[in-house]
């Protein structure tokens, strides 16, 4: 066809289907890219999820055959070593799922390089609950206010201290909160209190899980900042606690016997050598404000009972029966806070509790570690050199022989993918079964 002098040609049908076919195509081919992409990132992400959680039940399975451990060895009564029961539960410190394998570690007390397998004693810390203001003063950088802040938290009253702050203060603030008033339940708790820092709490362990985490030992690639020599610098946490509970179980795998409501017939079936007259005069000065049962160490029952009562004195296996399976305390109300664990502490911890001489404190680690079992009883502190059953009394009131909770941090490591889940648990031993009261996943 010719118009003005030019000449068109009309397109073929073929030439127009053509072109929607590989435009259509190209839709297709794109639609197809993106469908694959996200099946891919599902894919990706499914896969993600299946090792996180193989990483978590590897983790929670390691926690779970060391509480196996620990229930059995508690169950079986008196091992005759201190060291009995964490070094039972260390073998279970590594094991494997399909897939999977954990890793229960914790570090040592203090600035250490060193971790152990198994779980931690918090016992080998001071429990923040029972420091007096010069205790609190030896920490690194801690000052009069928070000091008295810090007591006034845990104190039952409103009334402040010197510099201290309670509930008035707190509810000034922009988002403001009440003081416990209370035992703290946690370190984490403690960054509450007026004037409180949290790197001086965590130092460099952020998480506080007692485990030097690759993101703890960088430098300044990651939060937190640490000085990157492979050692876990934990500040204030390396020295103290709030997740040690006074010992509620017995030797005998029951509940301890609570001396402040016992009758005379309940005593002499746990402590069979017992005669009533005995019985009756240990529980007459149970129920005396103050007493405590390591009085018995150095008050004899003729003392207690008075000038002519025939009573007799208790003898050293009497009074090894009564630690193992008596208390001054409830063992069914709320736990108390618990005592150092001369089997575990360090020295250097034990600088922190102001009551105790460096001295006794010497004496009482090189005794320690020179016997093989440790220390089994109350009793056995009375070998240590220079330490009269006065002085045990004594010392008594801030040391213990045995652990009423454990600290467990199990890492899950999926073996395909290399990630790795972390559980961290707080296990009493109040009661059988051992129950855990604490729990933190990261």
């Amino acid at each position: 066809m010719r118009r003005g002098g030019c000449t068109f040609r009309r397109a073929r049908p073929g030439a127009f289907a053509l072109i929607i076919v590989l435009l259509s195509l190209s839709v297709l081919a794109m639609i197809l890219a993106g469908v694959q992409a996200v099946s891919f990132r599902q894919a990706a992400s499914g896969r993600e999820t299946l090792a996180r959680f193989r990483a978590y039940w590897a983790a929670r399975g390691g926690v779970e055959c060391t509480l196996a451990r620990l229930e059995a060895t508690l169950q079986s009564g008196n091992t005759g070593s201190a060291y009995a029961i964490p070094d039972d539960m260390a073998q279970a410190a590594t094991g494997s799922l399909d897939g999977a394998t954990w890793r229960i570690t914790h570090a040592l007390p203090g600035r250490s390089a060193e971790a152990r397998d198994g779980p931690a004693d918090p016992h080998a810390k001071v429990n923040i609950n029972l420091m007096t203001r010069d205790d609190l003063l030896q920490l690194e950088s801690m000052t009069e206010d928070v000091a008295d802040s810090i007591l006034d938290w845990i104190d039952e009253d409103d009334t402040p201290n010197a510099l201290g702050a309670e509930a008035g203060y707190y509810s000034q603030l922009p988002s403001p909160y009440e003081p416990r008033n209370g035992p703290m339940r946690s370190l984490f708790e403690l960054e509450l209190v007026a004037g409180v820092e949290s790197d001086l709490v965590r130092g460099e362990d952020w998480n506080l899980d007692g485990v030097l985490d690759p993101n703890e030992d960088d430098g300044d690639e990651s939060w937190p900042p640490d000085n990157a020599d492979g050692v876990l610098d934990a500040g204030w946490s390396a020295y103290i606690t709030a997740s040690s509970w006074e010992p509620a179980l017995a030797v005998s795998g029951q509940s301890k016997l609570n001396l402040v409501e016992a009758t005379s017939d309940d005593l002499i079936a746990r402590v069979s050598t017992l005669d009533p007259l005995q019985a009756q005069t240990i529980l007459g000065y149970a129920g005396r404000a103050g007493a405590r049962l390591e009085d018995f160490i150095s008050t004899n029952l003729s003392q207690i009972a008075g000038q002519g009562s025939p009573v007799r004195n208790l003898r050293d296996d009497q009074l090894r029966a009564l630690f193992e399976e008596c208390t001054f305390i409830d063992p069914k109300g709320e736990p108390s806070p618990g005592r150092i664990n001369i089997n575990t502490v360090t020295r250097e911890t034990l600088d922190y509790v102001t009551a105790i001489p460096p001295g006794v404190a010497d004496s009482l680690i090189l005794a320690r570690d020179a016997a093989p079992t440790g220390f089994t009883n109350m009793m056995d502190l009375l070998e240590v050199p220079s330490m009269s059953p006065r002085r045990v009394t004594t010392y008594s009131s801030y040391l213990t022989v045995e652990a009423g909770s454990y600290v467990l941090t199990s890492t899950g490591r999926d073996e395909a993918s290399g990630m790795e889940a972390r559980l961290t648990c707080v296990v009493s031993t109040g009661v059988l079964p051992v129950s855990i009261v604490e729990q933190r996943v990261r």
